[in-house]
């Protein structure tokens, strides 16, 4: 009716609309005349000064009821808040206007920002004074204060996917039906298609406040002091996440993720979606979004790496399990019939692949479903060095070498996870036999005549520090090749030419200098393997290092030994002189101000160790 009116105001040359109402006795404060309230408002007289039936006007008007305590109004047959509604602000199309001369009601939604018809962007500011336009003006296309006749703006044609929101708005208000193009762009089986129109601009109101950290869910805070054009950019934003569903929801899910700062007390999902996570399932029903919520839920369970979902979340449906991308903890341990703690020290050293994240005081655990199930296959599938010594024809300990040389690759052990068993896949001695009998097709010879066995090959090595993974490791490098093959089981049924043994042997003699293996350093150290290890690759110990297939070789010399006893000592070894525990020395020599150069607190390493320089003075 507010455009009736100000129709009337512009044919009879009023400064103003409120004359009209003025005269029809209605009061002040609207301003607008399409906010009226049937039970306190009479349009009686108004309909006797303009000769027109008191029900037409009522038509015209936006009919005000109480509902939950909120302002709502019928526009075009649906339910809508108030606030939903523009009331001193108006918008104009200048298409429009250009073609039909009066204001159409549907531009008093605030949601929408563009002109379905025309596809260019609503006006709701002067372009020529910059002055806001409202409902008190005195002509239905020509400006207040500058006089601007707004058909002849040039209005800017959006491309379609920038129409889309608005589009959707129109369609909700049963104007008219969705083009094939704008579908197209929609997607035929979006579950937007399917809300009403008070949902679809809670929908559209809730994405766009998240984007600028207000929490809205009805429209009607994110409208206040935001112009038209500000808001269409907000609402193209909030649609940009809402396309493509569900994969654009899922990256809004990750965009949100990224930038939340959640209070450090808050974990798992209040953690990463807090204020969007509780404003979804307490303003937005399942029954009517439940595509979201189950999207919300799928993402969580296929994606989300920040937790896990168990039954204690009473609002989130959990989805099967086959299709949860993560494992707890517990889940896992259960699974693999191991601890927890195994399965925390698993994650750690790499053998399964997962998340861990502090919760407070503790840690939680993720497992990569696809990890955890190819570990149990691979347990289905494992055998013991026992086994894989009998395949390849040697001695249990013979098929710990092989693994440290990386000529077998166990998925379980005391260097892989800690675990005191080592575990081996059953095809791996056989895929070695199968290699190395490829090499030898390459280079088999039958006229060498002067043969040496495995078994002496190894025997005329081993006195060089060359052990029985040393040997295989060059046989696989192509150091040495296998010429023939002999009766005998596994390893034991080839043979090499004579004058390649002997070469390899003075490469390994080097100055008659023996060559150790990192379990040689720390048998002659007393230590673990571990520490032995990360010695040499700190560079304590002097060692050359080779890189092969991923995987360190670390060849050390005896006087390498030698020359770190004079230069380093640890702190067991100077508790065990002073008859004292290892955490006293290393009190007594930080109060001396000397302190370690590599230990836990320092470096990482399992076993503190000094400068033998300087503790002389204070223990020898």
């Amino acid at each position: 009716m507010a455009g009736y009116v100000l129709r009337l105001s512009q044919v009879n040359r009023y400064s103003s609309p409120q004359w009209i109402y003025s005269l029809a006795e209605i009061p002040q404060y609207a301003a607008n005349g399409n906010f009226c309230d049937r039970t306190t408002q009479d349009f009686s007289k108004l309909a006797r000064l303009l000769s027109v039936e008191e029900s037409t006007l009522w038509k015209m008007a936006f009919r005000e009821y109480k509902s939950s305590k909120v302002a709502r109004v019928k526009f075009f047959g649906r339910s809508l808040p108030t606030y939903n509604l523009s009331k001193l602000k108006a918008k104009i199309c200048p298409c429009c206007l250009a073609e039909k001369s009066y204001c159409r009601k549907i531009w008093n939604l605030i949601p929408l920002t563009v002109c379905p018809i025309h596809h260019c962007l609503l006006v709701d500011v002067c372009p020529q004074c910059d002055r806001p336009i409202r409902w008190d003006r005195n002509s239905v296309n020509e400006c207040k204060y500058c006089k601007l006749d707004w058909c002849d703006i040039r209005s800017k044609i959006l491309e379609l996917p920038k129409t889309i929101p608005s589009h959707l708005l129109f369609a909700a208000c049963g104007l008219g039906k969705l083009r094939k193009a704008e579908l197209q762009l929609i997607g035929d089986c979006h579950p937007i298609l399917n809300l009403e129109l008070e949902h679809l601009i809670s929908l559209f109101s809730f994405f766009a406040g998240q984007l600028i950290d207000v929490g809205d869910t009805t429209g009607k805070f994110i409208a206040t002091n935001r112009s038209n054009v500000e808001l269409h950019e907000l609402f193209l934003s909030a649609w940009n996440y809402l396309q493509e569903f569900p994969h654009g929801f899922e990256r809004f899910l990750e965009w949100y993720k990224n930038r939340s700062s959640h209070p450090e007390r808050d974990t798992g999902i209040a953690r990463d979606f807090g204020n969007f996570y509780r404003r979804l399932y307490k303003n937005f029903p399942r029954q009517t979004f439940g595509f979201l919520h189950e999207a919300f839920e799928n993402y969580l369970a296929t994606q989300w790496d920040g937790g896990y979902l168990n039954s204690k979340l009473g609002r989130i449906e959990i989805p099967d399990g086959s299709d949860r991308k993560f494992l707890s903890g517990v889940e896992t341990a259960k699974l693999l019939k191991m601890t927890e703690a195994w399965v925390l020290r698993s994650v750690e050293c790499g053998t399964l692949k997962g998340r861990l994240r502090k919760m407070g005081k503790r840690t939680s655990i993720l497992v990569e479903r696809e990890s955890a199930e190819a570990y149990l296959q691979n347990l289905k599938n494992a055998i013991s060095p026992k086994d894989v010594a009998t395949i390849l024809g040697i001695g249990r300990k013979a098929v710990v070498n092989l693994i440290e040389h990386s000529c077998l690759t166990a998925f379980r052990g005391r260097t892989v996870d800690g675990h005191q068993k080592w575990l081996i896949n059953r095809n791996a001695p056989v895929e070695l036999l199968n290699h190395i009998d490829t090499l030898l097709n390459e280079t088999i010879n039958n006229e060498i005549t002067n043969k040496c066995s495995f078994d002496l090959a190894i025997r005329r090595l081993s006195g060089s520090g060359c052990t029985i993974g040393s040997l295989v490791e060059a046989i696989l490098d192509k150091t040495i090749v296998p010429i023939s093959k002999d009766k005998g089981i596994g390893l034991k049924q080839y043979c090499f030419d004579v004058r390649d043994v002997n070469r390899l042997v003075e490469e390994y003699f080097k100055g008659d200098e023996e060559i150790l293996t990192v379990l040689d350093v720390a048998i002659l150290l007393g230590v673990k393997q571990q520490v032995a290890a990360f010695w040499i690759d700190r560079g304590f110990i002097e060692a050359e290092i080779e890189i092969h297939q991923h995987h360190r070789h670390r060849k050390v010399l005896k006087s390498s030994i030698a020359k770190f006893h004079t230069q380093y000592v640890t702190a067991v070894e100077l508790a065990c002189q002073i008859h004292t525990s290892p955490r006293k020395v290393i009190s007594l020599l930080n109060e001396k101000n000397v302190f370690p150069i590599s230990g836990k607190q320092v470096d990482g390493g399992r076993q503190y160790l000094f400068l033998k320089q300087q503790v002389v003075a204070c223990f020898y």
